[in-house]
């Protein structure tokens, strides 16, 4: 049914897009997931092809991500774990955004409840994996955890460090999807509290496509925000 409107579609506009049939934000998913359950690379590149008309350069795009995402999983030893702490707070709700996201703006009084109720998950998390003889590899900060305030950052990355052991932690991430939202202040409070990477996501770096997805800065904000990063 989906590749009919499909069909209807692309025959009317004249062209196809380069992601073919595709909706949603994560497309590596596809290719990942079929090679875990057992497909090879060639198999899992047609299933993106015949199924989903992704383009040839996108679908490069997609194994190459695919095949990164399965060799970090199979580099995780027995006992490690990947700890994903999601901050469901934005400055602004993007058009396309599939996720449980509040815009910040209508649901500020939120915010310090959310993250009194976050650190106890925190604590209670860290008393699982030690009972558990688990040891954190990886952690990622995702959602819109530069929204927070600088004090609010330093807090919750304190109640984790508190709690959870992270001496055997090789990559700390924090995304920093909107460049609207990272200070210098901010940024130093990641640096003290560990964090070795920050992501910084453009999305698009043409001014009349980020106006139109409903975000509040302009492509020339994105590269200040990397340069202070």
């Amino acid at each position: 049914l989906k590749l009919a409107f499909y069909g209807a579609g692309t025959a009317a506009r004249g062209s196809e897009p380069p992601w073919g049939a595709l909706t949603g934000v994560r497309p590596v998913k596809i290719p990942t997931k079929a090679m875990l359950a057992g497909a090879s690379l060639a198999q899992a590149e047609r299933l993106l092809r015949d199924t989903y008309r992704v383009t040839e350069g996108r679908r490069r795009l997609a194994m190459d991500c695919a095949e990164a995402s399965l060799a970090a999983l199979r580099s995780l030893a027995p006992g490690e774990v990947s700890l994903y702490v999601g901050i469901p707070f934005c400055p602004t709700r993007c058009a396309y955004c599939s996720f449980v996201s509040a815009d910040v703006g209508r649901a500020l009084k939120l915010i310090d409840p959310f993250l009194d109720a976050l650190c106890r998950e925190l604590a209670a998390t860290g008393a699982m994996l030690a009972d558990a003889g688990l040891r954190v590899r990886t952690v990622y900060f995702g959602g819109g955890p530069t929204t927070l305030s600088a004090p609010q950052l330093d807090r919750l990355m304190g109640e984790l460090a508190d709690h959870i052991d992270l001496s055997g932690c090789t990559e700390y991430t924090v995304e920093a999807g909107r460049p609207d939202t990272i200070t210098a202040e901010k940024l130093a409070v990641l640096a003290r509290r560990g964090c070795s990477r920050v992501s910084v996501n453009p999305q698009t770096m043409q001014d009349a496509v980020l106006e139109r997805m409903g975000r509040a800065h302009r492509a020339d904000d994105i590269l200040r925000a990397y340069a202070l990063a």
